[in-house]
């Protein structure tokens, strides 16, 4: 059995990527996870990390489900409430090592379209309430049990003035409770609400999402993208001016004006690509970059890319490439030769074996991203 069970990941694209949900028993045999509550609870005091709180009041209405934010200072695992009470942790591969394994089993999706890593630990009875979402993921549970339950029917209403997005209706059309390993993929919009069974383990499960950024932000940001290419010099101008018969009018020379001041406003496909690359691997707002305690000069950063050992991204860092073009954290570089075929593998897996052969213009660029804390050499 493998992560997909019986299928292999071109079945699986073709018949489930965003079309119906697939349940698969074992999918990682005995998956428990590498954090547990008091390691979650740890995380979620941070400042950098994205928490927070779900409490299932029972009460009727739109305030069933109580939303609390994150970062909670001191937060006791011992005097949490002792059911209907859940906590969600983003980001977990930004901190772990471990998480980005996790999500390394995922490649058969393209690392372009991979979102994060959240934990979440639910004492029995907990839930966010039946919700869909608009990105696809996998529900991979960990210690304890959670019952799932879906809803096909379309219906995604949701109720108004809550804390969180809760539908209004949901029919449950399948329903099945996830042991240690077990995993559910689910497309956008499919309804869907778990509880955490009572059990002799807490709750965890892992969610790897899949980021869909709506048409709307690919507008706005790619609007925003041109405007800072475009140097926009000189000024309107109008040395033909006629007057008007009324004042009021926007006459059609005055728009022929601002049309040729816009036109530089142009893309191909290429431009489009680097765009695409750069804000996908654009840090979250969450996200802060350590530099290193004992950062190496550049001779010492020479010899240590020339030795044995892995050269790695940092673990906030996000890579991508087209072509000759690696994209790292938002910024676009020209590479090439075997520069450009150790970062292309870097991309992909992440790390890479030493000794990688640069010349010295190639070694001050990765020096520098050494010093922002973008990569990692040991």
């Amino acid at each position: 059995m493998s992560l997909l069970g019986s299928l292999t990941p071109a079945q699986f694209l073709s018949e489930h990527w965003q079309k119906q949900p697939l349940l698969v028993r074992q999918a990682i045999p005995g998956f428990r996870g590498f954090l547990g509550p008091a390691e979650l609870a740890k995380l979620a005091s941070q400042r950098d990390v994205v928490a927070r709180t779900v409490t299932d009041t029972g009460q009727r209405g739109a305030r069933r489900f109580r939303l609390d934010e994150g970062p909670f200072k001191r937060l006791d695992v011992a005097r949490v409430p002792a059911e209907r009470w859940t906590l969600l942790v983003q980001g977990i591969e930004q901190h772990f090592d471990a998480g980005w394994e996790l999500l390394q089993r995922f490649s058969f999706v393209p690392h372009a379209r991979v979102d994060d890593l959240m934990v979440s630990w639910a004492r029995p009875g907990g839930s966010v309430g039946p919700h869909f979402d608009l990105y696809d993921v996998f529900l991979l549970q960990g210690s304890g049990r959670r019952r799932w339950q879906i809803s096909t029917d379309g219906d995604l209403a949701c109720i108004d003035d809550a804390d969180v997005r809760v539908l209004q209706r949901f029919v449950p059309r399948e329903e099945w409770v996830l042991e240690p390993g077990d995993m559910l993929y689910l497309p956008p919009k499919v309804g869907h609400h778990g509880v955490a069974v009572a059990s002799d383990e807490e709750c965890m499960t892992w969610s790897i999402g899949f980021s869909a950024p709506a048409h709307e932000q690919l507008v706005h940001n790619f609007l925003a993208f041109l405007g800072l290419e475009a140097r926009g010099e000189g000024m309107y101008e109008d040395p033909d001016l006629q007057e008007q018969e009324r004042p009021g009018d926007v006459v059609d020379a005055t728009v022929a004006r601002v049309e040729r001041a816009l036109e530089e406003l142009r893309w191909d496909q290429e431009r489009v690509a680097t765009f695409t690359g750069r804000l996908l691997t654009g840090p979250k707002d969450s996200v802060v970059f350590a530099a290193p305690s004992k950062p190496l000069d550049v001779a010492a950063f020479a010899k240590r890319l020339a030795g044995e050992g892995k050269l790695g991204l940092a673990r906030c860092s996000r890579m991508l490439f087209r072509g000759e073009r690696v994209f790292l954290n938002g910024e676009e570089y020209a590479v090439a030769g075997s520069l450009k075929i150790a970062l292309q593998a870097l991309a992909d897996r992440r790390s890479v074996s030493l000794p990688v052969a640069v010349d010295d213009d190639e070694v001050g660029l990765l020096h520098g991203w050494h010093l922002r804390g973008w990569i990692v050499v040991g």
